[in-house]
């Protein structure tokens, strides 16, 4: 957001600008997210699951590939299931729903939209939804409740939304484009390439 014509970002819950992918399962059940799930890592390695993103999708022996090439394995519970790189945890459940009904998700992402409400609670003209968590309908409902507003599009390409968010920067650099402000812009894999073109 912008506070008195200068950028600030918004902080997570404990005042941090960044909530880490880590995710904990307790014996007793419980479920730690973020720096709590960081911390218990400390001591429960094998309870915790992190860095999992760049193995969806992977068999066991492409995982495996990659640790023999100098890659290291994101975490001591990776093992072969049925051919894929999965994760057994001793104190996580025992099966996980393949998958989980719109309400459910409703519910369990209801405090994301709560903490949103301060943010959202301004003046807008105008709604673009981008990436897949935008189709979720509990996420469009809230938007629309909150801003009054139908979101202008909900099928956006994210990556083309990436090169656009890129190129509006660039035109902003230049001062060509006073009249737009981009709020995140990160692809890494597209800033690396542009950079070595020079095209910013």
């Amino acid at each position: 957001i912008i506070v008195d014509g200068a950028p600030q970002v918004l902080p997570v819950e404990g005042g941090e600008l960044t909530l880490p992918s880590v995710v904990a399962y307790k014996p007793d059940g419980r479920i730690l997210v973020g720096r709590a799930a960081q911390r218990y890592a400390l001591s429960h390695p094998s309870s915790v699951l992190s860095s999992t993103k760049r193995l969806m999708g992977k068999t066991w022996e492409a995982a495996n590939s990659e640790a023999g090439a100098g890659a290291t394995l994101p975490h001591p519970a990776l093992t072969d299931v049925d051919g894929w790189a999965g994760f057994r945890l001793p104190s996580a459940p025992p099966t996980m729903p393949p998958a989980v009904a719109s309400e459910a998700f409703d519910s369990m992402t209801r405090h994301l939209y709560r903490r949103a409400r301060e943010t959202l609670d301004k003046a807008c003209w105008q709604v673009l939804l981008v990436g897949g968590a935008t189709r979720m309908p509990g996420l469009r409902r809230f938007v629309k409740n909150m801003t009054g507003l139908e979101a202008e599009e909900q099928a956006v390409d994210p990556d083309l939304a990436v090169a656009a968010g890129a190129a509006i920067c660039a035109g902003m650099r230049d001062g060509s484009m006073g009249d737009l402000m981009v709020m995140d812009v990160w692809q890494a894999a597209l800033m690396r390439a542009l950079a070595a073109k020079n095209v910013l």
